[in-house]
Formats: structure tokens, sequence, C-alpha cells
């Protein structure tokens, strides 16, 4: 048993046998291939990943809070995120810069009273997941959130 890490290979185009359809939920207990590498998923205790049309979607039962997109895109600089919510009326919560993950924590309005949001970038092996809280989610799930981005990994091969 896995725990509460889950391998995703089938969401982001890694594996092509034995993946289950997009409308199954997947959570700890759901067998993937294991005979290629995946993208690991350290899902918090219950939390589940669905399979979405953009990539994967992850939250509590019945609630999402979480999307993840994979993409060969560049991996950003953190001021490159933080422009990128320059537009809007937000204040910087949190900052996290590395050589594999970005993320910025922040407030939906200017004066820290809105609702906490999450933006973030994993680089895993070749490839950059891009996470992003979703509406509604709460300041708690948003903070797993963010967690589960900064420990995405790959899973290696038992291919020999």
């Amino acid at each position: 048993m896995r725990g509460a890490r889950l391998t995703v290979a089938c969401l982001f185009g890694l594996a092509t046998a034995a993946c289950p359809s997009p409308s199954q939920s997947l959570d700890a207990s759901t067998p993937l291939p294991s005979s290629r590498a995946g993208l690991k998923v350290p899902l918090p205790d219950g939390w589940k990943a669905t399979p979405g049309a953009k990539g994967l979607t992850v939250g509590p039962p019945g609630r999402a809070v979480l999307e993840l997109e994979s993409s060969t895109r560049a991996f950003p600089a953190l001021a490159a995120l933080e422009r990128a919510l320059g537009g809007q009326a937000v204040r910087i919560l949190e900052k996290s810069d590395s050589v594999d993950f970005v993320g910025v924590r922040y407030s939906l309005a200017a004066d820290g009273g809105g609702d906490v949001a999450f933006l973030g970038v994993r680089r895993v092996g070749r490839l950059t997941v891009w996470c992003a809280s979703l509406a509604g989610a709460q300041a708690s799930e948003v903070a797993e959130a963010e967690r589960v981005c900064a420990r995405l990994g790959l899973e290696a091969s038992d291919a020999g």
C-alpha cells in the first residue's frame, strides 16, 4: 500500500495501459501501472485526485480545491508569478522560491481580508506542473494544496 502517495501517470500522458477513465476518482487504493514512471502526488489523508479536462483536480471527498496541469512550459521565476497576480487586488501572504518549486499564497483583497488562494509551479523531471487553488477553498485547504504542489515528484519505474 502506498498510503497517501498516489501515482498519477495516466493524467499526464506518462502511461497508457490500465489507466482509469476520466470519471473515476483516484485515491491511494487505486491500482495504477507500476511498470512506468509516473507523477507522485502526495495526498493528505482522505483527499482524492480526479482526472479533469485540463489535468487533475485534488481535494477532500466531494470538493475540488486544487487543480494540477502538466506542461512543457518553462519553469517561471517567482517574480513572474507575482506579476501574473499584479493586475488583481491581492495581498501576498507567503512566497516560496527554490530550484524546483515557486509558489505564492495570497489574499483576494488588498487589505488581506479576502479569500486565500495559491498559485505555484513544481518542476518534475522535464515537465512543469502548474498548481492553482480553486474558488471556495478554505484557508486550511489552500495550505494543504500548497504542500501537495511543493511535494510533487516522480515515482521510479519498476521496469528494468
